[in-house]
């Protein structure tokens, strides 16, 4: 006779298995995959890259450059000009991270207790975190001008719509 699968997700067919995912999984999973994807792509290509001795002139392709394992590391280790950007890098995140620091504390500590102008204080504060959401809601905002960029339309196409829609109500 037919037996039961093992696992009650799993369903027999003729040519295989079929996995039966949850209703909410089945849903979600096509977009987790695609992030997945553009994720991981990168991320591997530049593992790859590390692991090779690869230069954009070269006249071959990026997946057949030839594998040098880790001596580019050990040459960037003994590179004078890589060495003092790290230390560059560092020097400027510790002063800018000790700043922000001090700033948010005493930010902190000035908003702790109530004065006068503290709401119009708060309200200058909060200000520009505002604008950026303010400016992108607006019908000429990046987004709309990114959209008629790539569709190489008018930015506003619903003001066309809006035109054809109220004579086509006229009539």
């Amino acid at each position: 006779m037919f037996e039961q699968p093992a696992s009650p997700s799993l369903v027999s067919r003729s040519w295989g298995f079929r996995l039966r995912l949850p209703f909410n999984v089945a849903l979600v999973l096509p977009a987790q995959l695609i992030i997945l994807a553009v994720a991981l792509a990168p991320a591997v290509i530049v593992v790859w890259l590390a692991l090779t001795d690869w230069q954009p002139t070269d006249a071959i392709p990026w997946y057949q450059a030839e594998t040098v394992w880790f001596w580019n590391f050990y040459d960037l280790w003994y590179d004078e000009r890589f060495v003092n950007a790290v230390l560059r890098t560092f020097f400027v995140v510790g002063v800018c991270v000790a700043v922000e620091l001090v700033l948010a504390l005493g930010l902190a500590l000035l908003f702790l207790e109530d004065w006068r102008w503290k709401k119009i204080a708060v309200s200058v504060i909060i200000l520009p975190m505002m604008m950026m959401a303010v400016r992108n809601s607006r019908n000429n905002g990046h987004l709309c001008r990114f959209i008629s960029i790539r569709s190489h339309t008018n930015a506003r196409p619903w003001k066309k719509w809006k035109r054809s829609l109220s004579k086509s109500s006229e009539k």
